[in-house]
């Protein structure tokens, strides 16, 4: 039984209100702490990292020696061919060559493009989170497992970089946020490395695209440009620059497809591990444009017909013998390849 005190004192009312109204403005700074220093502190610790496994591992002592040239390779993500192009027109990463088009994988992930990039291989999967054929289990991460499990993070392409410039899945909920600090740490550590080739990658730029849209962007790739400027000037040596990114962007806000309930109502198991034949798993990464799903070979054809029917899935691709089949709801198409060749047959519609 819940006793609820009589303020026939007003001294005594006036006494808890001024307690509950120290303690609402107590839990509003605390709340304003957090969100805006916490995270830009452990941001910083996180950028001062070296990635770079070769360097990091590397016996003795680094050179105190200055090269006296230093290639920059600046990895963006999510920018789009005819931004830079707009950007180079209105003036600005001048010193530069006219931006050009970039071929990148299928599909252009992250993951994929930057570990064939930089590592000239491939990621154990699409994204964080995985489906292993050979243990037959989810593997990865996602944001519980990284923040309560000690599993060892599969290498991908990080190891490769010197800098790595995005805070995480907290990108995606204040990312101009941190945007000073990592502009700040990046010519910081530009300007104090001994090597000869330094290897970055500025994530932030699409974090910025989904939730801000495109002229957000745009802005800070102005900022990039200004920096990469700043930091040739300040570096006292020569600077070659090579900047690209994994991929582009449509600018268009993401929604949420949930395809799962359909293949259940089709006759399929969503599942974390493959048992029975009607088997599939589906590992929900969620802010991306693709979903990768792991079946048994059999049940390919029938779970894109499925898919087909779905509001927001635009086609679904699947392996079939030496062909890829690409399903959608305008139609059916086979490609194959021969050496360099692709041959693209329209089976129905188009």
């Amino acid at each position: 039984m819940w006793m609820v005190p009589k303020f026939e004192d007003k001294m005594l009312m006036k006494r808890y209100l001024r307690i509950a109204f120290i303690l609402i403005i107590g839990s509003i700074c605390l709340g304003i702490v957090i969100i805006n220093f916490l995270p830009n502190i452990w941001f910083q610790r996180h950028l001062n990292k070296n990635w770079n496994v070769s360097e990091a591992e590397s016996p003795g002592e680094p050179s105190s020696i200055q090269a006296d040239r230093l290639c920059l390779i600046f990895a963006l993500d999510g920018v789009s061919y005819d931004v830079m192009e707009e950007l180079h027109a209105e003036g600005y990463v001048q010193g530069f060559y006219a931006p050009g088009r970039l071929v990148s994988t299928f599909p252009s992930l992250t993951r994929p493009a930057f570990s064939r990039m930089l590592i000239g291989g491939k990621p154990f999967g699409y994204e964080r989170l995985y489906f292993d054929f050979e243990e037959n289990r989810l593997k990865g991460f996602n944001l519980v497992k990284k923040l309560f499990l000690s599993e060892t993070k599969p290498l991908d392409y990080h190891p490769k970089l010197h800098f790595l410039g995005f805070p995480g899945y907290i990108a995606y909920v204040f990312p101009d946020k941190f945007t000073r600090t990592a502009i700040g740490s990046f010519k910081k550590r530009v300007i104090a490395f001994k090597g000869t080739e330094f290897i970055a990658y500025m994530g932030i730029s699409d974090a910025i695209a989904h939730v801000e849209g495109r002229q957000a962007q745009k802005d800070f790739l102005k900022k990039i440009s200004l920096l990469l400027d700043e930091t040739r000037n300040e570096l006292g040596i020569l600077l070659d620059v090579v900047v690209f990114s994994d991929h582009g962007s449509n600018y268009v806000r993401n929604q949420w497809v949930d395809i799962a309930p359909v293949l259940v109502e089709g006759g399929f198991r969503d599942v974390a591990k493959l048992e029975a034949p009607n088997d599939f798993v589906l590992p929900r990464n969620g802010f991306v444009s693709v979903a990768a799903l792991y079946t048994h070979q059999e049940n390919a054809s029938t779970i894109a017909t499925l898919l087909a029917d779905i509001a927001g899935v635009d086609f679904s691709v699947y392996r079939s013998g030496q062909s890829i089949m690409v399903n959608g709801s305008a139609g059916v198409a086979r490609i194959n390849r021969r050496g360099q060749r692709y041959q693209y047959t329209s089976m129905q519609g188009d």
